[in-house]
């Protein structure tokens, strides 16, 4: 491999490592099940109690660096959003990990998906410095979530386009009713639309 095709941000030294914590995830995708079922605990209080318990997705912050509080307040953000689905922080490696990166451009915050709601969160220092560490993590965990980029101007909705007047960190009727119907029909691992996986790994998506 050339490293015109490494990651961005990283050189061949970095490579190993990088695809080590995604071979890592990818056999954490098949214990998921274990996983889910060791810490989902009690259900949140706005959850119906007659109906069935949310989806636990289990997440850690390890190498959020800077963006650990941005990060703890993007999940709590989605799990009022779509009380059908519960982000909760593990304090050891999860199936979906946050990592800050610091890259030339400052625009390579982005996902690298095994599956629904599993995978890799990169968030750019210089992107989170431009648009909002909150709202460059809420976006990018709607991608995690099933959801694709807006492709229009629209400020109300978290999965618009970065701009730099867009401070909006709230999923609109919209974009919650998406990740519950999602959800509804499908599990942690699951392909995504879209996020079909090539042979050789797994597929970018960025801001």
């Amino acid at each position: 491999m050339t490293d015109d095709l490494l990651p961005p941000g990283t050189g061949r030294s970095a490579y190993t490592s990088w695809r080590g914590r995604v071979a890592t995830l990818a056999v954490a995708v098949a214990a998921a099940g274990l996983l889910v079922a060791g810490i989902a605990g009690a259900p949140p209080s706005h959850a119906d109690p007659a109906g069935p318990p949310p989806v636990t997705v289990p997440i850690d912050f390890l190498a959020a660096g800077s963006s650990v509080d941005a990060g703890r307040e993007a999940i709590a953000i989605w799990n009022r959003a779509v009380p059908s689905i519960r982000f909760v922080e593990q304090s050891t490696p999860a199936t979906l990990s946050v990592e800050e990166i610091e890259t030339p451009d400052g625009h390579q915050s982005r996902v690298d998906p095994v599956g629904l709601g599993m995978g890799l969160i990169y968030i750019d220092v210089t992107d989170a410095r431009r648009y909002g560490a909150v709202r460059v993590l809420v976006h990018e965990l709607g991608h995690m979530l099933s959801l694709g980029d807006l492709q229009r101007e629209d400020c109300t909705k978290v999965m618009a386009l970065p701009q730099p007047e867009c401070t909006n960190t709230e999923p609109d009727a919209e974009e919650r009713a998406a990740v519950t119907e999602f959800f509804r029909h499908h599990q942690l691992g699951d392909t995504m639309p879209g996020w079909e996986l090539p042979p050789s790994g797994g597929l970018v998506r960025g801001l």
